[in-house]
């Protein structure tokens, strides 16, 4: 037979995969004998003649050929013959940074399957793995190679991958990730400086450009006093949450302002283009204003005094506090100034307004 014919006789699962399903109809011009006599016919319409000899299909599929696509999420896999999507096991799939000993690997947890052509499965990647497998060094265009444990897959025969012989991994062709890193989300806690933001894939902590990042008031917000511009701050990620840690400097300017996150109705926040790239270098696209998700007020304790200053002459008291002050709630009464540690020691004077 042609390798197409006996292609499509291999895809479809009931035809010859047992003596009981193999029958063969022809027709009279079919061929003939040397007295240029024609075949007698057997017709379709008629019992057909059944199988003297079947010899199955016992020689397990081969992947030959492949696809991972950071962009759409899918692992395409060609093979040299039929294949029944219904069977294939996904977390029989490894994807490897070479063909026989790899020094790095990763499985599929899961997925679905999909069947393109009767010899090409399309796996849809579940997030998880996609976001795993972007922030694998080693999975990049020249060191992609999928293996198939055994039984992982079965050919329209039934015979399984992997069953009477041993094969090395497939080297596949790789389409990178050059989609920018949509942000989902982001929630502020004011009591630890931190900034939680959420992406849908794996972000670089390193490339957080901070004077990107701006607070508002609104999403209308103009004035100077109800928009906070970044100026520094360390970041860390894990995957695709980032956990960037305000400087004291920009939280204090935060709390000065009086207008800024002070509550979940005053928080916004806007995003610069390329404020954050993702671990293939797609910075992020311009967000002109994004209301916070959850928003934690500080509620570190009391407030402290840290230190004073006290100018005779000029009759001024300084005082330094642990974190920013609302100068509109100051009052001097409570205040006293002593000649001791402990009032009773000595003279002492209390304010009085």
């Amino acid at each position: 037979l042609s390798p197409t014919d006996i292609f499509n006789v291999k895809k479809n699962a009931y035809i010859c995969t047992y003596r009981g399903n193999c029958y063969i109809t022809a027709t009279a011009q079919t061929v003939k004998d040397t007295s240029n006599n024609n075949l007698a016919p057997v017709l379709s319409v008629s019992p057909g003649r059944i199988v003297t000899i079947l010899v199955t299909d016992v020689i397990p599929p081969t992947l030959v050929s492949g696809e991972l696509n950071m962009n759409n999420a899918t692992l395409t896999l060609i093979f040299d013959k039929p294949v029944v999507v219904t069977s294939v096991n996904i977390g029989g799939i490894r994807v490897q940074d070479n063909a026989t000993v790899p020094q790095h690997a990763y499985n599929l947890t899961g997925g679905s399957a999909f069947a393109t052509q009767p010899a090409m499965i399309q796996i849809r990647l579940t997030s998880t793995d996609l976001n795993l497998l972007k922030n694998l060094s080693f999975v990049s265009a020249s060191t992609t190679f999928i293996y198939l444990f055994q039984n992982t897959i079965t050919d329209n025969a039934f015979t399984p991958i992997g069953n009477t012989v041993s094969i090395n991994a497939t080297w596949v062709s790789f389409v990178p990730d050059t989609t920018p890193p949509p942000l989902l989300g982001y929630t502020l806690d004011l009591q630890t400086s931190t900034l939680t933001v959420t992406f849908d894939e794996p972000v670089s902590p390193n490339s957080v450009n901070f004077a990107g990042l701006t607070f508002l008031a609104s999403c209308s917000a103009g004035a100077s006093n109800q928009s906070q511009q970044l100026t520094s701050g360390t970041a860390t990620a894990d995957l695709n949450i980032l956990y960037i840690r305000l400087s004291p400097g920009d939280v204090s300017s935060i709390k000065i302002k009086g207008s800024i996150a002070t509550s979940v109705s005053t928080t916004f926040l806007a995003v610069s283009t390329g404020a954050v790239t993702d671990l293939a270098a797609n910075g992020i696209r311009n967000i002109s204003c994004l209301q916070v998700g959850a928003y934690t007020v500080s509620t570190a304790g009391l407030l402290s005094l840290k230190s004073f200053d006290f100018d005779d002459a000029a009759g001024v008291l300084t005082m330094v506090f642990t974190d920013v002050v609302a100068s509109n709630t100051f009052t001097a009464v409570g205040i006293t100034i002593q000649a001791g540690k402990a009032r009773s020691s000595g003279p002492y004077y209390a304010l009085t307004q």
